[in-house]
């Protein structure tokens, strides 16, 4: 017997049962105004023609396609990686899929919204910033954003994020108590707003004792740039990183020039990679995190939550 290549649609399902579509449909929704009997003949005509439900055209006349987007510009960033797979976990568990868009740019801009409109997914996940143009496109087609780990000001868009402020002050406390004498700011590119947070908190702190840290931004060439301060005689002796994966690479250099100097960095990777040493780093729990964003998601998109989320969540020092 040739095999029949072509799927088995809802039509054919129908015609074996003595039914029509419409009641099939409703039978795999689970509606209760088909009798048990006839969605058992339903379920049993499927099973030999081995049917498959079409569950995103199911989702989509239900007017929910169960995806959320979820933005990001690089996996290279391991916090990124992380982060994303938490998502995944937490967000099956309420029955939806994560639908993924990798970008060229740090930013949630207009062009990718519209995309994602198109593409029919309920919510955005961001790990980006937003764009300013996209509040427009927020108030015009009601997809709500979440930006996961970043603030935003706009009263249409939500956001979950550590207090990055809070963050850089933990770290200049630290390198305060080891008594440092030259600090810097390492960061990766200036202008990220969570950034920004990070160096204010850490100056702020190292202001009220008469010390000015040095900023500095390595635009993903970490070596590069501390082999330029070493080679200006700069002798810093204290330093905090934007994010860990700066910090990793710094304690790499620092041990090949054998030179002595205390490191903080932001993320805390090494508490869910086993295989990453130990580092001084600011952190939230991830997995918490990201159950936290994943739930409130979910209630923004299916109205349980009826207002902008703002919320930011104290970090804190690991080593």
């Amino acid at each position: 017997m040739k095999r029949n290549k072509s799927r088995v649609t809802i039509s054919d399902v129908a015609k074996l049962a003595g039914v029509s579509a419409q009641t099939v449909s409703r039978a795999f929704s689970n509606s209760s105004y088909i009798k048990t009997e006839t969605k058992n003949k339903i379920f049993e005509c499927a099973k030999t023609l081995n049917y498959v439900p079409n569950s995103t055209a199911r989702n989509f006349r239900n007017g929910s396609s169960k995806k959320i987007a979820i933005v990001f510009d690089t996996l290279k960033n391991l916090y990124f990686s992380i982060l994303i797979d938490y998502l995944s976990a937490e967000l099956i568990k309420l029955g939806y899929s994560l639908d993924t868009y990798f970008v060229d740019k740090h930013l949630l801009t207009s062009e990718i919204y519209e995309n994602i409109i198109s593409n029919g997914d309920d919510g955005i996940i961001s790990l980006l910033g937003v764009d300013d143009d996209v509040e427009n496109l927020v108030k015009m087609h009601n997809l709500p954003i979440l930006i996961a780990g970043r603030t935003t000001e706009s009263n249409y868009i939500s956001y979950i994020s550590a207090d990055d402020f809070e963050g850089g002050k933990l770290a200049a406390l630290e390198l305060v108590k080891e008594k440092c004498s030259n600090y810097l700011y390492l960061g990766e590119v200036p202008g990220i707003y969570c950034s920004i947070l990070r160096f204010n908190g850490f100056n702020n702190i190292l202001k009220e004792k008469g010390i000015t840290p040095k900023e500095v931004y390595c635009y993903g060439d970490v070596i590069k740039e501390l082999e330029k301060l070493v080679n200006e005689n700069y002798d810093f002796d204290g330093v905090f990183c934007f994010n860990d994966m700066i910090a990793y690479n710094a304690r790499k250099y620092f041990k090949h020039i054998n030179k002595k100097v205390n490191i903080v960095g932001y993320d805390g990777l090494f508490k869910d990679i086993d295989i990453l040493d130990p580092i001084r780093t600011i952190t939230v729990e991830k997995k918490s995190f990201a159950k936290l964003v994943a739930e409130t998601m979910i209630s923004i998109v299916e109205k349980n939550i009826k207002q902008v989320v703002h919320e930011e969540i104290k970090p804190e020092l690991v080593k």
